[in-house]
């Protein structure tokens, strides 16, 4: 049987707007769940992109693990078979990058377990910083009391059982920090990895005229940060990586900052 934490681990596409990517292990058992037959063996693993389960009865899609990613929004109502059985992730918003080779700090990862909450769940996903050296969004989960990871550069403090930092920033920026913990630091102009190391790559640094660096690796343990243009008129930092990821920093007259990337949240839930 795969377990939570290796679960967790595989990767999930982010949803657009209203739709979060939910997985279950009951219905990758063959002729079971939602009637998918013939599946060679539970390592035969695949996703289905739906709206978060409705309220209803309880068969189907509402029957079993599942693990859907939250990118946008601010309210979805919880299946009525919830359980108190869950995890709750979350991950803040990048800062943004900005002129003078200064990159964004990583957002902070957050984790609750066992959320009591029924009915409709009110949330907020943290934006990412914009290329001024502004502070990434804190993104949380029925309240700042309940769940808080807050942005890369926030005042806020996080709320959580298991909270680590995103990483901090140089030329580029810093990674996001992630269920194996904080994010990666930016040395020089690369950018920071996501989650301790296993999450999203850090981007590349460039230093000639007109050049952009590279792009924080998106990952859905955490973000990488985002590479930094060192030298160089007209020359551009990368933007960080979902979720969390640091903008990188720009040298140079003409130059310009990346962005920092946006949070997300995580909801696993067994019934």
């Amino acid at each position: 049987m795969v377990s939570l934490a290796d679960w967790r681990r595989i990767a999930i596409g982010f949803g657009g707007a209203g739709i979060v990517t939910v997985f279950s292990l009951a219905a990758l058992q063959p002729g079971a769940g939602i009637g998918i037959t013939n599946v060679p063996s539970v390592g035969a693993r695949m996703g289905i992109n739906i709206p978060f389960p409705a309220s209803g009865t309880c068969s189907g899609t509402c029957c079993g693990t599942f693990t859907g990613t939250i990118t946008s929004g601010t309210t979805t109502v919880l299946p009525s078979c919830w359980t108190s059985t869950n995890t709750i992730e979350a991950w803040g918003g990048g800062q943004g990058g900005t002129t003078g080779t200064k990159g964004g700090t990583g957002g902070w990862f957050a984790e609750i377990v066992n959320s009591s909450i029924s009915g409709t769940a009110t949330y907020a996903i943290g934006t990412g910083g914009a290329n001024t050296h502004a502070q990434g969004g804190d993104t949380w989960w029925v309240s700042t009391n309940s769940l808080d990871a807050p942005g890369g550069a926030s005042a806020t403090s996080p709320v959580g059982v298991t909270t680590f930092s995103g990483g901090a920033s140089a030329d580029g920026g810093g990674g996001a920090g992630g269920p194996d913990g904080a994010g990666k630091a930016a040395s020089g102009g690369t950018g920071g990895a996501g989650d301790n190391g296993s999450g999203g790559a850090g981007g590349t640094s460039c230093s000639s005229p007109s050049c952009t660096a590279g792009t924080g690796t998106a990952n859905p343990l955490g973000g990488g940060g985002a590479g930094g243009s060192t030298n160089g008129a007209s020359s551009h930092g990368g933007a960080g990586g979902a979720p969390g990821g640091g903008g990188g920093g720009a040298a140079g007259s003409g130059s310009s900052g990346g962005s920092g990337a946006i949070g997300q949240i995580v909801v696993i839930y067994t019934n």
